[in-house]
């Protein structure tokens, strides 16, 4: 089964309405989505930060976007007993590196 694992580029631009368009398909399409609970919590960091956005959004606005997104059909992915595993493969599979390696976590 295919499911959609959307990074935090898509998420926090979905925020600023630049991916909202494919968030919103993601959504009411056939393929599940799955959010991972570190990239929610990165797109609360970042949207929220002064030093990214000349007026960064207050906590409330960004966690009621990740609150909404988190709604069925949606599922949260979060660490388990297997995360290490399955975040090693990852990298491994799709050679992952820098930047890229927390978007994976």
């Amino acid at each position: 089964m295919t499911v959609l694992l959307p990074d935090v580029n898509v998420l926090l631009a979905g925020y600023h309405r630049l991916a909202r368009r494919f968030l919103d398909q993601a959504r009411i399409g056939t393929r599940p989505i799955a959010l991972s609970d570190f990239a929610l919590a990165v797109v609360v960091r970042l949207a929220t930060n002064p030093r990214i956005f000349v007026n960064p959004d207050p906590v409330d606005g960004v966690l009621e976007y990740v609150e909404a997104l988190l709604e069925p059909p949606a599922h949260l992915l979060q660490t388990g007993g297997t995360h290490w595993s399955r975040f090693a493969e990852l990298c491994r599979h799709l050679q992952l590196r820098g930047n890229l390696v927390p978007d994976a976590y």
